[in-house]
C-alpha cells in the first residue's frame, strides 16, 4: 500500500518508476492500492492541494508546490 504517499511525487516519471519497481517486486496476481487526495469541496477536498501544507514531523513543515 501507498497511502497518501504518491501525491508528494511532484515528477510524473518519478512516480511512475516508483510503482514500477514496486510492482516487479510482487508476485504476479497482486494489487496495489493507492490514495490521492481531492481539491474537490463536496467530497471533502480543503482546496489547492499544491499549496497545502503538512505536518512532517514535530518541528517541521512540508510545503507541496507545483514545479
Amino acid at each position: 500500500m501507498t497511502l497518501g504517499i504518491l501525491n508528494f511525487v511532484l515528477d510524473i516519471d518519478g512516480a511512475h518508476d516508483i510503482v514500477s519497481r514496486i510492482m516487479a517486486a510482487l508476485p504476479s496476481g497482486s494489487c496495489l492500492a493507492l490514495t490521492h487526495p481531492t481539491t474537490d469541496a463536496d467530497l471533502g477536498g480543503e482546496g489547492d492541494v499544491s499549496r497545502a501544507q503538512w505536518r512532517a514531523r514535530p518541528g517541521a513543515d512540508a510545503v507541496a508546490v507545483k514545479p
